[in-house]
């Protein structure tokens, strides 16, 4: 069961390049398949017993977190707090710390291959570090990350804004245009935000460098968020 639940965080962490193919495993698509029912037969077998065991130290919530780590349809920021929502549930005796660092290496492990959150993967490891060991329920970890984040948003916003001498509320309108048309705002239209707009010769390099900076705060701070309210 061990060298299978590998084999999934393997393939997880390759299925995060476009050039990947389920042929490049050792392991063909359909036994793959064949092996992840057999594991979920175990899973669901074992935890219909599971009151029946007479260890205290189970593996069975171990792989109750390995089979969300397989359910990959919908990575987003609530999907991944919701996670580390379910460790500051866990309680804090020898046993929960033990099982929590192990949840949490296995959430930074999939953080760091999933592509679709490589903009948030420093701001969310961050969180881990620094609050997710003083949270002691979910809620309050909910609540803690959504402070959070909303902090570092405003602090990137303004950063941006302060850097290229922009006004915030033309800028903010900006941001959404092109969060509801997706097509880059051209020239002209970047510098009616600039509240000193730069030389003839400039205007160009001005606006490039703007437009990357606004995708990048887009994609770090609105995308691929998913409903933080119903993590």
């Amino acid at each position: 069961m061990r060298a299978f639940r590998e084999l999934i965080r393997i393939r997880n962490i390759l299925t995060s390049f476009t050039e990947f193919t389920d042929d490049d495993l050792a392991l063909d698509p359909q036994r793959f398949e064949d092996f992840k029912s057999k594991y979920l037969d175990i899973h669901d077998r074992v935890k219909s017993n599971q009151d029946e065991l007479d260890h205290k130290a189970s593996i069975i919530d171990e792989v109750d977190f390995e089979l969300e780590l397989i359910r990959r349809d919908n990575i987003n920021v609530a999907y991944i707090l919701a996670l580390l929502a379910s460790i500051a549930d866990g309680g804090d005796d020898e046993d929960a710390r033990h099982e929590a660092e192990s949840k949490k290496k296995a959430i930074l492990d999939m953080l760091g291959s999933e592509a679709r959150l490589r903009s948030k993967r420093e701001l969310i490891e961050e969180f881990v570090a620094s609050y997710l060991p003083h949270l002691s329920d979910g809620e309050g970890t909910k609540e803690a990350f959504w402070e959070y984040w909303s902090r570092k948003r405003s602090e990137a916003f303004d950063k941006i804004c302060e850097d290229e001498d922009l006004d915030s509320e033309r800028f903010a309108d900006l941001i959404e245009a092109y969060q509801f048309s997706d097509k880059e705002p051209l020239t002209d239209e970047l510098m009616t935000v600039v509240n000193t707009p730069p030389g003839i010769l400039e205007r160009k390099k001005v606006a490039k460098r703007i437009v990357l900076r606004m995708v990048d705060y887009i994609e770090t701070f609105e995308e691929n968020m998913g409903d933080l309210e119903a993590a």
